[in-house]
Parts: C-alpha cells; structure tokens; sequence
C-alpha cells in the first residue's frame, strides 16, 4: 500500500478424519443393544451389556433392568475379550440375557446400572526416607497402603424399546405346534416286524433353536388295530450367546392288538421359521409295521382248553412211582427135556389183522371221546379259570412290574371274554364296549373295565405310570372288576 507490503500472521488449520466423541475419550463407558428390535412373539432375541474400560477399577456391580413383557434367562458364562477404538485399547466385558416377547406391541427395556470403584494414582513425591523405596512397589501401591484413591463412578445405559410383531395367521389345517425358530424333525422306528401283543417304539427328535421347551408331543395317527402310547420326552437344550438350542424327543410306545400290514402315517409338525418368516411343515416318511400272530394266537385253541395263561407252560399231572411186586409167577421153570414142546396149529390170518388192527381202532375212539370231553367244557368257565389264574400269579411276590402288569392285563381280559362266552387274547377299549354292551352289561361295570383297560395298558406300555403305580390298589381294582364280570 503506497509503495508498501503489509502481511498478516500465517494461520495454522489442523484437518482431522473424524471428530474424536466424548464416549472415546472416556477411560470407562458402558452399551446395551439388542439383537432385533422388530422380533415375533415367541421369538428368542439376545439383549447385550457391554462395559469398556482401560484403567483399573475395583468393587464393580451390574444391576439389569427386569425385562417387564419377556421371558427372560441370563445366559451363564460371561465373555471377556479387548478391542481398539480410534487407536485405545480397552478391555470389554459382555454379559447376555436371552429374551422372548411375551406379547405384541412396543415393549421398553429400562437402562441398566453398572457402578465400580476407579482406581486413581497419586502423584509419586520425591523421596525423603531411606525406606520409600521398599513400599513403592506394585504390591504397597495400592489404595490400601495409601498409593492411590478410589473414585466411585456411576454409569447407565440408554434405554431400549422392542417392538413385538404378532405371528401371521396360520394357513395350515395342522395345529400351530408354538415353536419358534428353526428346527429340523427325524423319526425312526426300532422295529418292523412283531408280534400282536408286542410293542415297538416310535422316536420322534426336534432339534434346532427356539423356544424348544414350549414344544408338545406331536401326533400320532396310528391306524385301528395299532395302540399308541406316549412316554416322558426328553430335553437336552442349552442355552448359548444366540439363545435356546438343542434337541427335545418324543417316544411312543405302539401296541398292535392284532395280526397285519400296518402303515403309521407321517408324523407332521407345523412351526414358524423366523428365517423366512413363515409357517413350514416338517414331516416324517410313513412308518411300516408288519405284524405276526402272537404265540397264544396261534396255539388259541390249546391254551383255551388247557385254561393256561400266556407265556407259561402247563404242566401235566405227576407220575405216581409204583413199587415193583413179586408175584412169584414173573419166571417159569425151566425145563430141559423135550416133552414139554408140543405142535400146536397156526393162527387164522383174519384174526392176526383183527387183533392188529382193533388196538388203533379202539385208541383213536378213546381220543375222540377225550377230545369231545375237553371241547364239550363250557368256553366261559375256560376263560374265567384263566382270569383267576391270573390275578392269582399278578398277586406273588417279587415279580417285576411288566409281569404284574401283563397278568392283570390277562385277567381283565379274560374276564371279559367269560362274559360273553368267547375266547381270545388281546381287546381294545371299542372292542370290550362292544362286546359287553352287546351281552348286556351295566354301563357302569363297562366304564370300569374301559377305565382299568386304559390305566393298565397306559403303565404297561407309557413308561411314566410305571414307577408310580401302587400294585395294591391296582391288584384291587383288578380283582372286583374280574368278580363283577365272572359272576
């Protein structure tokens, strides 16, 4: 200006990348988030505490909201790990809640409140005593030794709000099983090939996650002839940092009642995958079952006649041991000579056949009149020895319990079929109605035996009433039905 230059001072601008927040230039901070803030009902989400720090802290304590309008389990096993944020080290400590939405609709998680005890450093003064040097060590340098101070800190996390979505309407014709998740489903059978009266078992096995536990035991469908019986399922679900996982199965135990080619129909299990965020239906193939006669089935007529139960062999009457007499005529003398040997004529061949022959005829006429005697015994007091048979041997000591049971099983049926004047080995419940009904016995006495029938079969064969039943009351009950049958 006018022949002069004027300058300003040189002004000095420093760029940065990204601003550097609060939260990174704190020693302490804590998060909370969760893993879906738009799940189903039923859905399994996963809330996540997380605490950074980078300095020394002591006396530390966690309070978790109460989690209102979830199903809520802390998983057991915390994490801990370190990360680098903008360039500072910290350590991490996470713990993790599984959360299930209960209901529909926004649903607000409270912050949760972690507090601890800061570990603050005193400024290190010049030493003055010959012995300083001994207490400046990492073990005396403790707030308990006057190294360094506590500063209490307090610190909350945002709060959170979760909206439950409702689960679609249904479009299946299968009850909505209440799992939610991903799963898979097998089946198998143990066997293919038994006996009318014997038992297989069907296992049905969930695995995957979700909300394994709400799971009922699927249906199955088996065909008449076949009895179906539910066990106890059994769970072996854990809990991880992604939720529930596991497998949950099912057993049932199938009683065919008589002889055939069955086919157990595919078990189906209609679940809500919230992968694809509809219903799916898994299914099992078709179950064959091919079923022989029993034993007793076979030898019916035998073991009716003999009055003899099921898997027990009859035995015959003892054989009496006669002494043996002397008659004094067994030997006759000898004699040396041969005056005693006299030709004597031949027998008629017509005889000869005669007496071969009428020995057969005279056996086989005896037999007939045996066999006629035995069939001419009245079928009712057959079945009925039967019946009292067996409760007699259900009423022994030391027997297991699927012996107990299987006697009274027999006793009841046979019970029924003294009723009526027939014979067999196996009913179902429609079959005792029927043919009760069709004999003309009380309803109330029916309602007993279908209710016995029922309580018998479901020890026998479910597993779960076993290990509770009480013989003695079980026996009784047993014993009044048969008497009200046979009488």
């Amino acid at each position: 200006y006018k022949g002069k230059t004027y300058k300003t001072e040189p002004i000095y601008i420093l760029v940065q990348d990204t601003p550097v927040t609060g939260e990174q230039r704190r020693d302490i901070f804590v998060k909370a988030r969760v893993s879906d803030t738009f799940p189903y009902v039923g859905q399994q989400i996963v809330y996540l505490f997380s605490l950074y720090y980078d300095t020394r802290i002591t006396n530390p304590s966690l309070s978790l909201p109460g989690f209102d309008g979830f199903v809520a389990k802390q998983v057991d096993k915390d994490k801990e790990s370190a990360t680098i944020i903008n360039g500072r080290r910290y350590r991490v400590f996470e713990r993790r809640v599984i959360l299930i939405p209960i209901k529909e609709g926004i649903i607000d998680i409270p912050p949760a409140v972690f507090s601890c005890d800061k570990v603050v450093e005193k400024n290190r003064r010049r030493m003055r005593d010959p012995f300083d040097s001994f207490f400046d060590t990492p073990f005396f340098n403790t707030p308990f030794f006057g190294g360094a101070d506590l500063e209490h800190r307090i610190f909350r996390t945002k709060p959170l709000s979760v909206k439950a979505v409702p689960l679609p309407e249904n479009p299946y014709k299968e009850d909505f099983s209440g799992l939610v998740g991903h799963v898979d489903l097998t089946g198998k059978m143990d066997r293919t090939n038994i006996k009318a009266g014997d038992s297989v078992t069907l296992t049905i096995t969930v695995e995957g996650t979700g909300n394994l536990t709400d799971i009922e035991a699927p249906k199955v469908n088996a065909p008449g002839g076949v009895k179906v019986y539910p066990d106890n399922p059994e769970e072996d679900i854990k809990i991880g940092p992604a939720g529930y996982y596991g497998k949950k199965v099912f057993r049932f135990a199938l009683v065919p009642v008589k002889k055939g080619k069955y086919g157990i129909p595919p078990v189906r299990l209609n679940y809500f995958d919230v992968k694809d965020g509809k219903y799916r239906i898994l299914s099992t193939p078709v179950f064959k079952l091919d079923v022989a006669p029993s034993e007793a089935g076979k030898n019916g007529a035998a073991a009716v006649q003999s009055g003899g139960s099921a898997g027990q062999e009859q035995a015959g009457p003892p054989v009496i041991k006669k002494r043996v007499k002397y008659t004094g005529h067994d030997i006759l003398p000898l004699k040396e000579s041969m005056d005693g040997v006299q030709n004597r004529p031949g027998m008629p061949f017509y005889l000869y056949i005669i007496l071969l022959v009428f020995p057969m005829i005279a056996a086989g006429v005896v037999n007939l009149v045996l066999v006629y005697m035995r069939k001419a015994k009245p079928l009712a007091a057959v079945m009925a020895a039967r019946a009292k048979e067996s409760l007699k041997l259900a009423g022994k000591k030391g027997i297991s319990d699927e012996q107990f049971l299987s006697c009274l099983y027999r006793a009841l049926v046979s019970s029924v079929f003294a009723r009526v004047s027939e014979s067999g080995e196996t009913l179902t419940a429609s079959e005792m109605r029927q043919l009760l009904s069709e004999a003309g016995v009380e309803e109330n006495i029916i309602q007993e035996a279908e209710t016995l029938l029922d309580r018998i079969e479901s020890a026998r064969f479910g597993g779960s009433a076993a290990d509770h039943i009480s013989r003695a009351d079980l026996l009784d009950k047993t014993m009044k039905v048969v008497r009200r049958l046979i009488k």
